[in-house]
């Protein structure tokens, strides 16, 4: 899995890379950009993430911050990287 191109970044997710968020999927309007959320981590109690800037990090509980996500729409493929394949859409 990697990051997308600088200039898709900016395209789709309306920041600058180094930047990359979840939380910029809010920029997505369109819902042209895929989610992926480790199954580890979905299973965490919180979670920890860029608030659209990297010189900060913000800790929310993961229910929450799936809750947020799904209420705006968005959708949250879950994966293993044990299984190496999707688990769970959200």
């Amino acid at each position: 899995m990697s990051f997308a191109k600088e200039e898709y970044i900016i395209k789709y997710l309306g920041i600058k890379p180094g930047s990359v968020s979840p939380y910029a999927l809010l920029n997505d309007i369109d819902n042209q950009v895929d989610f992926y959320l480790e199954n580890k981590v979905y299973n965490s109690k919180n979670i920890n993430f860029h608030p659209l800037i990297n010189t900060s990090t913000i800790t929310v509980q993961t229910k929450d911050f799936l809750d947020f996500m799904i209420e705006s729409q968005k959708k949250i493929n879950i994966f293993s990287l044990e299984n190496y394949k999707i688990i769970k859409i959200l």
